[in-house]
């Protein structure tokens, strides 16, 4: 069974978040990102839809903390 994802922190960019993924992994916090910029083809729907980093629901508490 797949674990309930939670959306922590929307970032404004692709870059913030994958940085803030990063940091999570590197504390052993499995993470992900999702965006809808179709495919890459336009960018700039991550500033108005946002780039959101989500991880397991029993992490987010210390998830956000890192984040911060």
């Amino acid at each position: 069974m797949m674990d309930e994802m939670i959306v922590i922190k929307v970032f404004g960019s692709e870059t913030e978040a994958e940085i803030a993924k990063g940091r999570l992994e590197s504390e052993g916090i499995a993470a992900m990102i999702t965006k809808d910029d179709v495919g890459g083809m336009y960018p700039s729907l991550q500033q108005t839809g946002g780039v959101k980093l989500l991880v397991r629901k029993e992490d987010a508490d210390r998830a956000r903390t890192i984040v911060e």
